[in-house]
């Protein structure tokens, strides 16, 4: 099924799908369910995913921290080599600004039947953001790739900040 932002405050990008299990290589970390990315090549974003605080970038108090998740990618050989980039909505130019970028790898699944999700952390530059884009690549073709454990937290959790994203749900 197509994921309708499970979380009201966040939009998901075209392209993720909550799956259940046996049917996915992956098994999830946190059971029964875990989210897939499969690329829309009619999007200007292809094989990447995109998550973030949508027009309520305008606020700034719907900002958040991306501190990691849980990864799995379409490969049985190859490492999977992964990108992620946080970027901020600036009010100031009217244009979303690349904040930070990390790239990291981690092991295929041989088979891809029954594959752990590797946990993933990201650095301490990942913070005030207003959208995380994640995309991966093996021997540099881009893949599909499945998530579980997205974790994130309010830049801002003061209770100003928390009556602004109560007032604009």
């Amino acid at each position: 099924m197509p994921l309708f932002s499970p979380y009201h405050q966040f939009y998901f990008s075209d392209g993720w799908t909550i799956v259940p299990p046996p049917t996915d290589p992956y098994k999830p970390s946190s059971r029964p369910l875990l989210v897939e990315f499969l690329a829309n090549p009619d999007s200007a974003l292809g094989y990447t995913g995109a998550l973030g605080n949508g027009e309520s970038a305008l606020l700034g108090c719907f900002n958040f921290n991306a501190l990691g998740m849980s990864l799995g990618c379409d490969s049985t050989g190859p490492d999977c080599d992964w990108q992620f980039t946080g970027l901020r909505y600036n009010n100031v130019t009217k244009a979303t600004d690349t904040i930070t970028t990390q790239t990291m790898s981690t092991a295929a699944c041989p088979g891809l039947s029954n594959c752990d999700l590797v946990p993933v952390f990201l650095d301490n530059t990942f913070t005030n953001l207003t959208e995380l884009c994640i995309n991966v690549t093996v021997a540099g073709i881009e893949k599909i790739w499945w998530l579980d454990d997205l974790n994130l937290s309010w830049f801002d959790d003061s209770c100003d900040a928390g009556l602004c994203r109560q007032e604009h749900i």
